[in-house]
């Protein structure tokens, strides 16, 4: 266990957490009990957009408290969010390759109604 990597949870995450990823194969974990940190990747994302950077943010329940842990952060539906970044990643990414081949697993996390981040 002492090589194992210990990954925060991210919304859509950079390159670079899946090549920890790869790098520790079956040893890594997922910290769900670290306390939210606002202002983080914790539950925003930034694609590329055909006019620059696009960053995409999942709105959370108010009431989110720093010392909350991860575990326990709601999602907030007051707005359909997920229908925006689905037509958001479809128009960026629509034409790249291999979209079609992710894309119903894809779909599917942008129709669900999640409780918790």
């Amino acid at each position: 266990m002492q090589n194992t990597a210990i990954l925060p949870l991210f919304y859509l995450p950079p390159v670079g957490y899946f090549s920890l990823l790869q790098q520790h194969g079956q040893d890594f974990l997922i910290e769900k009990h670290e306390h939210l940190a606002k202002q983080t990747y914790r539950n925003r994302a930034s694609i590329y957009s055909p006019n620059g950077k696009l960053d995409l943010t999942v709105p959370l329940v108010k009431g989110a408290k720093t010392h909350t842990k991860m575990k326990d952060v709601k999602i907030s539906y007051d707005f359909n969010w997920q229908r925006l970044h689905w037509l958001s990643l479809e128009t960026c990414y629509r034409s790249s390759a291999y979209f079609e081949y992710y894309e119903d697993e894809l779909s599917r996390f942008y129709q669900e109604k999640f409780e918790f981040l």
